[in-house]
């Protein structure tokens, strides 16, 4: 029996961690929880979890921080990240986008659809990690949300089927988001 996925929660409000956790393993995941940026980081760098659920606000550094750390290396630009937040203002999810978040759902927020977009997210990069997936971008002119979702799918592609370097990369996701403004 395979193991479950494991999934790092990083919430600087310990009870609201420790209920995404309580979730996540009633939805058959292993769950971890952390409560700042740093230690985010650090956790992962020990034992690279399968996904993270990512608050924005944390004491130390900000969600869109630890999210772009992450995004910018080979080694960990293929965990999906869900970035689950009180800021539900449109130029905060540009922001969770742009720093290369899988999926941006806002507090309060529904069990199912959390565990939902989890579960796409984690599928999308199981399937670029095996090479079964190509990424299009469909550009449309009402959803620029849709446009920076496809992007961060097509970008990470992009670090699973090329040598190209961490800093290449690093480039060539800056002048594509940049584009889409």
């Amino acid at each position: 029996m395979p193991e479950a996925p494991r999934v790092l929660v990083v919430d600087d409000d310990p009870e609201i961690c420790d209920l995404i956790g309580s979730l996540l393993r009633s939805g058959g995941y292993r769950a971890d929880c952390v409560y700042d940026g740093r230690t985010a980081i650090d956790h992962v760098a020990a034992g690279r979890p399968d996904a993270i659920v990512l608050d924005v606000m944390l004491p130390d550094m900000t969600g869109f921080e630890v999210c772009q750390s992450l995004k910018l290396h080979r080694e960990t630009n293929l965990i999906p990240i869900l970035m689950l937040t009180a800021l539900s203002d449109h130029e905060s999810l540009q922001s969770g986008l742009r720093v290369g978040a899988n999926r941006y759902l806002t507090k309060p927020f529904d069990p199912a659809s959390l565990l939902l977009e989890l579960g796409r997210a984690m599928d999308h990069c199981r399937q670029l990690s095996e090479r079964r997936t190509h990424t299009c971008v469909e550009l449309h002119m009402q959803s620029d949300t849709h446009a920076r979702r496809q992007l961060n799918d097509l970008l990470s592609e992009l670090f699973v089927l090329t040598p190209l370097s961490d800093d290449e990369i690093h480039e060539v996701r800056y002048a594509t988001l940049e584009m889409i403004e």
